[in-house]
């Protein structure tokens, strides 16, 4: 399945606006795409602590709030790279 095209037919648009209805549960969204995720998790993981996450946007508020030290560009540059680990707030 492309997820880019075919996500959208999982989807019935309301006559109240922008809204949409899930075919398989339901439920009303406004962002299909991250509904969709939902259904058919694709697996981001932390390269710092390996921490699972089903969305890319939630992998980066992660590294944003657990890994404040690190930038996440050089991570993604150079991820075999010793990093040090500071609690959130630490810097």
């Amino acid at each position: 399945m492309n997820e880019i095209t075919d996500y959208k037919t999982l989807f019935v648009k309301l006559s109240s606006g922008a809204s949409r209805q899930c075919k398989i549960c339901g439920k009303v969204v406004n962002n299909m795409k991250n509904h969709y995720l939902y259904h058919n998790p694709s697996r981001y993981e932390c390269p710092m602590c390996l921490r699972t996450f089903s969305r890319p946007d939630h992998l980066k508020q992660h590294m944003k709030w657990k890994h404040v030290n690190i930038p996440l560009l050089d991570m993604m540059r150079n991820p075999s790279q010793s990093f040090i680990h500071a609690p959130h707030g630490m810097v």
